[in-house]
């Protein structure tokens, strides 16, 4: 049985004869005569309870068996809370993760766009927006600030850096396609990337800038590698995706930077010191 109340407060499926004349009226709360908490199943049954909408049959949906909420759908098994548009695709989505492998949030746009600039997610404050998220993958903020904490309070074992020099050397930087953008766009339609390779990274030493992380359901389609999906559409992980730590290797990037200047004045003063002679 579940408990439904309508778009014009009428509550059917749940016996009311127990509550005051004052609060039910031929089956419909009387909002203006509570003044405390109204609890819906206080006995914790497997019952679910949805309130609909003037043209939406799922406007907040409560699970029993699991406690978790939907809107716009009355199947929330997938999240904690589960939000849909009205032909089922997922919107958002969140969960409680019971371990760390677990994704905490999702946001989803629709199919991707051809330039890759529909936003799945604003942030904004009093004056408007001030970060973004495309569907790209690409993250805007209004001032082109990222950060990270960094005080000297919160730090130890401070000391400068070995020499990066062999390290930046070694890297590869290469221009590659992403290929779920040429399976969606065509290789002629696609623009190339530039970066670096986490095999090869891994492979001039540098293991530290590689993690892993979890493959996801299409990822399958770009490698089988990652895993397997089955005829039910259930997806199977397989191997771990390899991650770039950008951010470190930027740090690495500055610091065979400033090995270079201190070369190249080192060169300029031995020459001003020739042309002296």
């Amino acid at each position: 049985m579940a408990i439904v109340i309508n778009g014009s407060g009428t509550v059917t499926g749940i016996s009311v004869g127990g509550l005051p004349d004052d609060i039910v009226d031929s089956g419909t709360l009387a909002s203006d005569a509570l003044d405390s908490a109204v609890t819906i199943n206080d006995s914790g049954a497997d019952v679910d309870f949805r309130v609909e909408g003037s043209g939406e049959a799922n406007a907040l949906f409560v699970q029993g068996s699991d406690g978790n909420v939907g809107i716009g759908t009355d199947s929330p098994t997938t999240w904690k809370f589960d939000v849909r548009r009205a032909d089922n695709d997922p919107v958002f989505g969140c969960t409680a993760p019971t371990s760390y492998t677990k994704t905490l949030a999702t946001f989803q746009g629709d199919t991707d766009t051809a330039d890759g600039t529909w936003e799945i997610m604003q942030g904004r404050n009093g004056g408007g927006r001030v970060m973004f998220m495309y569907d790209s993958g690409n993250i805007v903020n209004s001032n082109n600030s990222y950060g990270s904490l960094s005080d000297e309070r919160i730090k130890q074992d401070i000391a400068d850096a070995s020499s990066q020099w062999e390290d930046i050397k070694a890297l590869k930087i290469r221009k590659f396609k992403l290929k779920k953008a040429v399976n969606k766009d065509g290789a002629e339609n696609t623009l190339y990337q530039i970066g670096v390779i986490a095999q090869e990274v891994e492979d001039a030493g540098m293991s530290g800038l590689v993690q892993e992380g979890k493959p996801s359901k299409e990822d399958v389609a770009l490698h089988s590698d990652f895993g397997t999906i089955d005829g039910d559409g259930l997806f199977t992980e397989g191997e771990k995706i390899k991650e770039i730590k950008y951010s470190v290797l930027y740090m690495k990037a500055i610091k065979a930077l400033q090995e270079a200047m201190d070369r190249i004045e080192t060169l300029e003063t031995k020459v001003t010191a020739l042309e002296n002679v």
